[in-house]
């Protein structure tokens, strides 16, 4: 018996739903979960704009599908960048990519590679900033935590870094059988309480 166009109807939709559920299920197990919101960059004391930029590369890699574009990403990473320090470039860096106010628009302006080498040169350390850091590297823990701490600190009175810069630079240096049982996810107050958990951490 031939079906009525009611029934091809009802078929034809019951085959668009499935289609769907199975269209919705595949970009479901293709897509990583949102990231946490990328912090703002204000050019303190405590924060490295090359951390920062690894952070910003990092949640974009982790949510292709959302982030597909350069500019995109750029114009993002732009608007977080706040205050006084950082205003000047972020403003300039836009009105480059997009040709507004006046500005020419420049040509590779809205490629990621570009906008980090820029926002290295413009915010990254001095030399003489950076030659500090470059000892600090040299440190290395030799079983003695306390040594290795006090070496740590001189050397980041002349280089100031802090908060998660601080810890990474100073993890880095100590070999993972050295840190125990510390929880690296773990948020601390400040640099104090960061010194006082590595210390108890490490078993000499």
């Amino acid at each position: 018996m031939e079906k009525t166009d009611e029934e091809k109807y009802r078929e034809a939709t019951e085959d668009e739903i499935r289609f769907s559920r199975a269209l919705g299920k595949a970009i479901g197990e293709t897509t990583k979960l949102p990231a946490k919101a990328l912090s703002e960059y204000k050019h303190a004391k405590h924060q490295d704009i090359r951390f920062w930029l690894t952070t910003c590369k990092d949640m974009f890699d982790g949510n292709p599908y959302q982030w597909q574009d350069d500019a995109d990403c750029i114009k993002y990473a732009l608007s977080k960048m706040k205050g006084a320090q950082v205003a000047s470039f972020a403003m300039a860096y836009r009105n480059q990519i997009t040709g507004e106010l006046g500005h020419t628009r420049q040509e590779g302006y809205e490629l990621w590679d570009l906008f980090a080498e820029q926002g290295i040169s413009h915010l990254g350390p001095t030399h003489d900033g950076e030659k500090v850091i470059q000892e600090m590297l040299k440190v290395r823990y030799k079983n003695g935590i306390n040594h290795f701490l006090q070496q740590f600190k001189n050397w980041n009175v002349k280089a100031e870094v802090t908060g998660m810069v601080f810890q990474k630079l100073s993890r880095d240096q100590l070999p993972d059988e050295a840190l125990g049982q510390m929880l690296m996810h773990e948020e601390y107050a400040d640099d104090r309480d960061w010194i006082e958990a590595l210390r108890q951490a490490v078993c000499d």
